[in-house]
């Protein structure tokens, strides 16, 4: 089983490549692939949290209880199949391991998993690009600043952008030879596809049935800059709306990747000039390294025509249409969650509902037994059934009578002691058989021969001085041929 751990860096469309991989885990798992569901963030397609918590666990170099969960759900993932490969994904690693001892603990924690072989994948991005990206990620994650200072004054564009510093320190713990480094360039891309180059990467034929989804996580335009700097201000920054009060998915959604060159974000020429100077070094390091064919690692950046464009000067009705469209989206998605909550608490309103009626149900049940068995009790129901019974003999025939006398003095004295409790205690009289749940059920005994049977005998005793009993024979042979 071999690990393709996938370390950023950041702004290198790792979001993309993670949902990608996630949206289509059951066709990977086809080619004895697998991307593991179980150390996957809640609400994103990355392994951040799980990277997070082990990097805790080897700093403290203590058992994290919620780490140890993670890894045992991995554990037990990995397990069910005997994958070829298995895929872990989180720019976090790349920027979170810095320190050597930190990458060397993290090697020894990922062969435990049971991995033959481990392939370290990163793409690296043009620092100027790169830096861009950054500033807006920045507004997007509601950090301090937006990043537009020189590389000196910047660690965390120190921390992505030296490329040199982060594949040596990679390199000398996993071997060159298993760190596989791609250009963030659509020119380098394998077939100028980024997930087909992901794919390739890995070692893996590309499947035309996989689902390809839109781009995640673009730059903001100058819109996006200015009204997200103002709304980090009143903390709404990030990008967990359901759980958070971050708009940031908002802003994503209505003001990234702008064809309208006036609201392109373009950083100070002297901080562009000044990422050029500080990382042109360590670009050629990585391009002597890695791609000696190349005559420089990324295109020489020309900045004799370059205009900055890093604040709105000019606001435009048409900017004003897109910050009411952004206003309305918000509205009606806060209402539609508030809908959605209202629609869940009747939902469960309706289940307790149902619940409690089940459960009064089965307290008439046991308490006053079911409608059909009350039917039964009636006494037309009792007289027709005993007529029947004894009808199947001579025998039976001459004791009809007094079986029939028995049944209704043993009814009449039922009855006597029924009202007498209930004149005692009113409450326990017998609710009416409509409220039964078998009511309708317990109607269909009403036609059967034995109730038809005994209302026909109590009809002729009522009138067997006109011939009641005469009438109840002709009315047996009916009742006979019609049931």
């Amino acid at each position: 089983m071999t690990a393709y751990v996938h370390i950023g860096t950041m702004k290198t469309g790792t979001t993309s490549i993670q949902k990608f991989l996630y949206t289509n885990k059951a066709i990977l798992e086809k080619y004895n692939c697998c991307y593991p569901i179980s150390i996957k963030n809640h609400f994103r397609w990355a392994h951040h949290s799980f990277i997070g918590l082990l990097l805790q666990s080897i700093k403290s170099n203590k058992q994290n209880l919620q780490y140890n969960q993670y890894s045992f759900s991995l554990q037990k993932e990995l397990s069910c199949n005997q994958y070829d490969k298995v895929i872990i994904t989180s720019e976090n690693i790349q920027y979170l391991f810095i320190d050597e001892k930190h990458i060397v603990e993290f090697k020894k924690i990922i062969k435990k998993y049971g991995f033959k072989k481990n392939y370290i994948i990163i793409y690296l991005r043009d620092p100027l690009e790169l830096y861009t990206s950054l500033c807006s990620q920045s507004v997007k994650d509601a950090w301090d600043n937006r990043l537009i200072n020189i590389p000196i004054d910047n660690s965390k564009a120190l921390t992505i952008c030296h490329h040199q510093n982060t594949l040596q320190k990679w390199m000398k713990v996993f071997g060159k030879e298993n760190i596989i480094v791609r250009l963030f360039d659509k020119n380098e891309f394998y077939q100028g596809d980024l997930l087909k180059d992901f794919i390739h990467s890995i070692g893996l034929e590309w499947d035309d049935k996989f689902q390809i989804l839109e781009k995640e996580n673009e730059t903001l335009d100058l819109i996006g800059f200015e009204l997200q700097q103002r709304l980090n201000c009143y903390l709404l920054g990030g990008y967990e709306y359901a759980n958070k009060n971050g708009l940031t998915v908002f802003t994503d959604k209505h003001f990234q990747n702008s064809k309208d060159l006036r609201l392109k974000f373009q950083p100070p020429k002297e901080i562009i000039q000044s990422y050029i100077d500080y990382f042109e070094e360590s670009n050629e390091w990585v391009r002597k390294e890695f791609f000696p064919h190349k005559e420089r690692l990324f295109p020489k950046k020309d900045l004799s025509d370059y205009k900055e464009n890093y604040e709105l000067k000019e606001m435009k009705p048409e900017y004003w249409d897109r910050i009411a469209e952004f206003i309305a989206d918000i509205v009606k998605t806060k209402n539609q969650i508030i809908a959605n909550k209202e629609q869940m608490i009747q939902n469960q309103k309706n289940k307790i509902q149902i619940l409690e009626k089940t459960k009064d149900n089965l307290y008439k049940y046991s308490k006053y037994g079911t409608a059909k068995t009350r039917i039964q009790n009636q006494l037309s129901y009792k007289l027709g059934q005993a007529m029947i019974v004894n009808s199947k003999s001579i025998l039976g025939y001459i004791r009809i009578p007094f079986v029939l006398s028995y049944i209704k003095d043993k009814h009449k004295q039922e009855q006597k002691i029924y009202q007498e409790k209930i004149k005692k205690d009113p409450s326990l009289a017998l609710p009416p058989l409509e409220s039964y749940p078998d009511y309708q059920e317990a109607l269909k005994l009403k036609n059967h021969l034995s109730y038809k049977l005994g209302q026909a005998l109590i009809k002729a005793n009522k009138t067997w001085y006109g011939g009641g009993y005469i009438k109840l024979l002709f009315e047996v042979r009916k009742l006979k041929k019609l049931i």
